[in-house]
């Protein structure tokens, strides 16, 4: 629920062209969810770790944290109401967000289907090798964001042009947001294999 909570505010804040917060955000759990894993895995001082549990407990602290952010600092934004209207109804406003919001979850579904597969395969190895993914996990997290961030900001562009009907320019701009985001994994690549190579 947490995680969905931190989903909807980070799409909110790219469809307002705010793209700072949810970066903000990332840039606070991503290295809250690296430290706190490590000591709550291996220990410190007299604590002695909680071995695998350790790096569950450090994801939902993190994610906590970065939940805890949005709420601040949408509550802190003006132009931000984090109340319902009254004069609109919730269920009639249900079907039109439907149709909008439909395909884009139904591939953020493979891809949690996807990635729940990969855990579980990754349980299957021993207990060293699991808490070495699972600290690497939120570095590889933090390097395909640019590109995922990239690609759901034209996304949310392009449904915003479609909506006002202006679509003049709306080709070449797919052209160019496809040539970026290729660009940007290009570059994620490259930066992945370098580090591979160093180790």
């Amino acid at each position: 629920m947490i995680t969905a909570y931190t989903q909807v505010c980070t799409a909110f804040c790219n469809g307002r062209g705010n793209s700072k917060v949810p970066l903000k955000g990332f840039m606070i759990e991503l290295p809250v969810n690296a430290l706190l894993s490590y000591f709550l895995i291996n220990g410190f001082a007299e604590f002695k770790g909680l071995g695998l549990e350790g790096a569950a407990w450090g994801s939902l602290v993190a994610i906590f944290l970065r939940a805890t952010f949005f709420y601040v600092a949408l509550r802190a934004d003006d132009n931000v109401g984090l109340t319902y209207p009254k004069n609109r109804h919730f269920w009639s406003e249900i079907g039109p967000q439907f149709s909008e919001i439909y395909p884009i979850a139904a591939n953020f579904f493979v891809l949690s289907v996807g990635a729940t597969v990969y855990q579980l395969l990754f349980a299957q190895l021993d207990l060293f090798s699991f808490v070495a993914i699972t600290l690497i996990f939120p570095w590889l997290r933090a390097g395909t964001q640019f590109p995922n961030a990239w690609a759901q900001a034209s996304a949310i562009s392009i449904s915003q042009a479609l909506g006002q009907k202006t679509t003049g320019d709306l080709t070449r701009f797919v052209t160019s947001c496809t040539q970026v985001g290729m660009t940007l994994s290009v570059i994620i690549l490259w930066a992945f294999l370098c580090a591979q190579s160093m180790y």
